[in-house]
């Protein structure tokens, strides 16, 4: 009798200290997100009451599975951790496939082949014999992101627009899913260059993400939207389509998107030859980026001044910020940031032939010749020669 009523006890004792812990991690999930986005307030809010109002443990964790859909970085991949070892402890499996899934979607993205496949058999077994179609949907789309990440297209259409259906069928309005997943098949149209098509999954793309205020995702959405417009040479339309990425950003607060959307809205000015409206984006993505410490955007925002200032034969304004901008990759990076390197190398070759330093430039474009970035991309070879 008294082993039962200390089990009983133990297990009470279990339940409050799960009860005590999901509650700081949704007190910490909530605040992160009122500081980081504003105006999400009413959204955060409503989903955070429905927290609060649930009764069981698996339905918290649900709820804050939610909630973490808009928090992104860091914080979302500890908060994450964390709360697939209260789903441990608690004995609620679902959520620990939940959090599987996102580490299957972070080594998948880091294209670790071992994890991938450790965690794509384990959620799927699971899956299969609970006939949970939601999570087994969501395993193969992300399982269809790690081979889009290797560029094998084929495979990953193949699973993500299987999954699409699946969800379908089954009524399953996980609107960030299907957001996620009509995104990865939207990018991967949009690497092989069939941008049309792109175009059609990436809008849908938005649109579910718009459906659940996922305003941070819809916004990396219509960036890529921009891209693929610009890749047409459809100037007007990806205006546009980079226009709602950076209204996204501004609401959210979301200072790289910002940046990032400043450069590519400068860029297409540039080639507009619209200079005066070109120098104050591109100096406006300069100035934010240096601000926020982004490395990545600064080098390539110096790049894209360069380029501006070339085309209007500013020669030594053009050298000095395509220097800048090798100075930048270089302090993220050589090896990772090599082929730029080796781009800005080819670009002053051009701009000292431009100037009749016909010598230097001879020096450079041998130099680019040699690299084995050129080896790779038979453009700067043909561009160099």
């Amino acid at each position: 009798m008294l082993g039962v009523v200390s089990l009983i006890m133990f297990s009470c004792f279990k339940k409050r200290v799960a009860d005590t812990t999901l509650y700081v991690k949704a007190e910490q999930i909530y605040d992160s997100l009122i500081q980081s986005h504003p105006p999400f307030k009413k959204r955060i809010d409503s989903l955070y009451a429905s927290y609060q109002n649930c009764e069981t443990d698996s339905g918290r964790i649900e709820n804050l599975g939610v909630l973490l859909n808009y928090l992104s970085g860091g914080h979302n991949t500890k908060l994450r951790r964390e709360i697939l070892n209260i789903s441990n402890k608690t004995g609620y499996e679902r959520g620990v496939k939940k959090f599987q899934l996102y580490l299957l979607y972070f080594y998948g993205s880091s294209i670790k082949e071992d994890s991938v496949n450790y965690y794509y058999e384990l959620i799927r077994d699971w899956s299969e014999k609970k006939k949970d179609e939601s999570i087994r949907s969501q395993n193969d789309i992300f399982l269809g992101n790690y081979y889009s990440y290797r560029r094998e297209f084929r495979f990953c259409d193949s699973l993500v627009l299987g999954a699409i259906d699946r969800l379908k069928k089954n009524n399953i309005a996980d609107n960030y899913l299907l957001s996620t997943a009509y995104y990865i098949v939207g990018k991967g149209f949009n690497v092989r260059f069939m941008n049309d098509t792109a175009v059609t999954y990436l809008n849908q793309a938005a649109d579910y993400a718009m459906k659940d205020e996922l305003y941070e995702l819809a916004a990396d959405i219509y960036f890529r939207i921009g891209e693929c417009h610009l890749m047409e040479s459809n100037f007007n339309t990806a205006l546009e389509a980079y226009g709602k990425s950076l209204d996204l950003a501004i609401k959210i607060n979301d200072e790289k998107s910002i940046a990032s959307d400043y450069g590519a809205i400068g860029e297409i000015y540039s080639t507009k030859n619209d200079f005066k409206k070109a120098e104050e984006y591109l100096f406006k993505s300069l100035e934010l980026s240096k601000r926020i410490d982004y490395k990545y955007q600064v080098a390539y925002t110096a790049a894209s001044i360069a380029y501006m200032y070339f085309q209007q034969n500013m020669f030594d304004k053009a050298l000095e910020y395509f220097e800048k901008s090798t100075q930048y990759y270089e302090k993220i990076g050589v090896e990772q940031h090599g082929y730029e390197i080796t781009r800005n190398n080819l670009s002053r070759a051009i701009v000292n032939n431009s100037m009749k330093n016909y010598d230097k430039a001879k020096v450079i474009a041998e130099e680019v010749l040699i690299s084995k970035y050129s080896k790779q991309d038979p453009s700067l070879t043909s561009e160099a020669y």
